[in-house]
């Protein structure tokens, strides 16, 4: 029963009433966000619709910061592509199906994510 309890609780996490996905992007030259947190802003400017910082997780690569959206359904998925196909400060990397282990680890690391910053910069916050 726990168990069934507990598989119940991640899909609903997961929104699997909406088919949910994840777009991974990265700033595009010369736009190097100091923070997370300025690359999820980015994000929101770019696309037509908000997502919440709960829907945003942020890692610092050696060639700077990766950032992933949790987008609901179809349209926004469509929508967010688009947009960052044309942005001059994103750019699309990839697009997947989100799935539980995923979304667990977004739900679990989200606060994190915001004070990220580039490897070089001062402190660096490990995902």
């Amino acid at each position: 029963m726990k168990y069934c309890f507990i598989t119940f609780l991640l899909l609903i996490l997961a929104g699997c009433s909406t088919q949910r996905s994840v777009i991974c992007f990265s700033p595009r030259k010369p736009f190097e966000p100091d923070s997370g947190k300025e690359l999820f802003e980015a994000f929101n400017a770019a696309v037509p619709f908000d997502i919440s910082p709960r829907d945003f997780m942020c890692k610092a690569t050696s060639s700077g910061l990766v950032g992933w959206a949790v987008v609901s359904g179809e349209r926004q998925k469509d929508e967010a592509k688009a947009a960052l196909r044309e942005a001059t400060t994103l750019k699309l990397l990839q697009v997947e199906s989100l799935t539980p282990e995923f979304a667990e680890t977004i739900m679990t690391r989200w606060r994190q994510s915001q004070d990220v910053v580039p490897i070089g910069n001062s402190v660096l916050v490990d995902l």
